[in-house]
C-alpha cells in the first residue's frame, strides 16, 4: 500500500518488493517484518511493519507513514490482534532512531 501510495507501480520492470533479513536469516528489527522496495535495482525504502500494531515505517530514514489507507490497515490489524496503539517515540526507540518523522501525505510522484 505504501509503495502504491508513493506512486510506484509494482507491475513495471525493475520495481519490486522483497523481504529483508539479516545475513543469518533473522528479522532486521525484532517485532517487525521488513520489506524492501526496489526501483531500477536500487533500494528505495525499507518498509518495516510493526507486527502487533501495523505501523509502517522506514527505519533507515526514521519515518513513520500515516497515509489514510495505512491507518485503516493499522486499525483493522489492532482490532484483530486486540492491541493498543503505541507512540512514535516508542517506535523510534525500538528501531534505534532519535525520533520518527511523521509522513501523512505521500509524495505525488509516479515511478
Amino acid at each position: 500500500m505504501a509503495a502504491r501510495d508513493e506512486g510506484y507501480r509494482l507491475d513495471s520492470d525493475g520495481t519490486f518488493l522483497d523481504e529483508l533479513h539479516t545475513p543469518d536469516g533473522k528479522q532486521l528489527h525484532p517485532g517487525y517484518k521488513t520489506i524492501g522496495l526496489y526501483s531500477d535495482g536500487n533500494l528505495v525504502h525499507s518498509y518495516s511493519i510493526r507486527i502487533q500494531t501495523g505501523d509502517v515505517v522506514d527505519a533507515r530514514a526514521c519515518q513513520i507513514f500515516l497515509y489514510p489507507d495505512l491507518l485503516k490497515f493499522k486499525q483493522e490489524l489492532m482490532r484483530n490482534f486486540g492491541t493498543d496503539p503505541v507512540s512514535a517515540s516508542r517506535i523510534a526507540e525500538e528501531l534505534g532512531c532519535a525520533r520518527m518523522d511523521v509522513v501523512r501525505v505521500a509524495p505525488n510522484t509516479k515511478k
